[in-house]
């Protein structure tokens, strides 16, 4: 592809969130944009949050929606869904790229193919297993799912985050071609002598850190992770960093127990700095449904470029890096059981030789490697 080629290409992201702690995304517009293309986010606006700003060098253009309070009412918040297309087809219908972050948003890029402008290109990014996530059931899944089998023949180009998802979308689809381009982080090698945890929330050097750093949700194993450790002896630390639905719940068991705390989510170029300075990592992501059984997230990968032993739930697309490189322990059963035995297990463990094995999966695993794919991906767009 001739460079001005890129220059003259205009691509549109689309996220129907605020687009805030949104790294893949931010990853994937800073290397188009790094390598010619014009790339914009549109998402969603929130009245703390501005219209449009730049964040490292990303145009994000934030829509306001009248229809923001059906966000959690039964059926009304499809109202929210429908103005969102619309507006986004009236402002932004004359690009040639359409990356499509999720079903919610890969009917705003077909619309516009089909009406409006037909050579346009449509990118759906299935960053997770749509119709196989927990909480969609019944008729939202079934309505999920006519929508994303209906539209995802109209994308050019399919991409997900593992090989098994990837697959799964072959096999309901019938679609030969879908790339996987991981959630990796640049490669980093970030300083550990810094210790931020420890200085900023007063936990003592001869006390261990285990680290949940990303969403604070249900699923994510965090209840068990406090109950477990509400038992353990001050030794063992759990801090809990990021934010969600739980954060009042983190924060009132942090005020009873003195080896619980809580650290509010802090930007991705500090992230690593404060993941380096745990003692151990965990990942325990509920295997309750295909989505997450599939899953890769992103916290995997920040840990091992910070290089930190990693506890994790029995996901099999993360069981098979854990064991494969042995940089942790894969817990046998998801319970306060399962969880003691992982960590007694990764204690008895010489931690020197967890850590040596970092180097060899950090060449692999990383950004760096991933930007060529999606980088691919757009010059066979075009």
């Amino acid at each position: 592809m001739q460079k001005n080629q890129k220059f003259n290409t205009n691509v549109i992201m689309l996220i129907m969130n605020e687009c805030v702690y949104e790294a893949r995304i931010f990853r994937e517009a800073g290397s188009l944009i790094k390598h010619g293309y014009k790339v914009r986010i549109i998402a969603l606006k929130k009245k703390s949050l501005p219209s449009f700003e730049i964040i490292n060098n990303i145009p994000v253009i934030r829509i306001y929606l009248f229809t923001e309070c059906f966000q959690k009412k039964f059926l009304l918040h499809y109202l929210r869904w429908l103005e969102f297309i619309w507006k986004v087809v009236l402002r932004f219908r004359e690009a040639e790229i359409y990356h499509c972050n999720d079903i919610k948003t890969l009917p705003i890029g077909v619309i516009i193919k089909r009406f409006f402008n037909p050579k346009a290109k449509i990118v759906y990014d299935a960053r997770e297993y749509e119709i196989e996530r927990n909480y969609v059931k019944g008729i939202r899944r079934f309505l999920r799912k006519a929508i994303e089998k209906a539209c995802i023949k109209y994308a050019d180009e399919v991409i997900t985050v593992s090989g098994s998802i990837a697959e799964e979308y072959k096999r309901l689809y019938k679609i030969r071609n879908v790339k996987v381009i991981l959630n990796t982080p640049p490669l980093q090698h970030p300083s550990r002598h810094k210790d931020l945890l420890r200085k900023e929330l007063n936990i003592q050097r001869n006390q261990l850190i285990f680290l949940y750093q990303g969403v604070l949700q249900v699923h994510r194993g965090i209840e068990m992770l406090i109950e477990t450790f509400s038992s353990l002896p001050s030794k063992c630390t759990l801090v809990l960093m990021g934010f969600g639905d739980l954060e009042d719940f983190i924060k009132k068991a942090s005020r009873q127990k003195n080896n619980i705390f809580f650290k509010p989510a802090v930007s991705p170029d500090q992230l690593l700095e404060y993941t380096s300075s745990a003692d151990y990592a965990l990942l325990l992501t509920s295997p309750d449904c295909l989505n997450h059984y599939y899953s890769l997230p992103n916290k995997l990968f920040e840990y091992i470029m910070a290089e930190v032993p990693i506890i994790a739930s029995n996901l099999y697309e993360v069981r098979s890096i854990i064991e494969k490189y042995k940089i942790g322990i894969v817990m046998k059963e998801y319970s306060q059981k399962g969880l003691k035995e992982a960590i007694e297990k990764i204690l008895s463990i010489d931690k020197n030789e967890l850590q040596k094995n970092f180097a060899e999966v950090k060449q692999k695993y990383n950004w760096e490697n991933e930007e060529k794919k999606l980088l691919k991906v757009y010059e066979e767009l075009i």
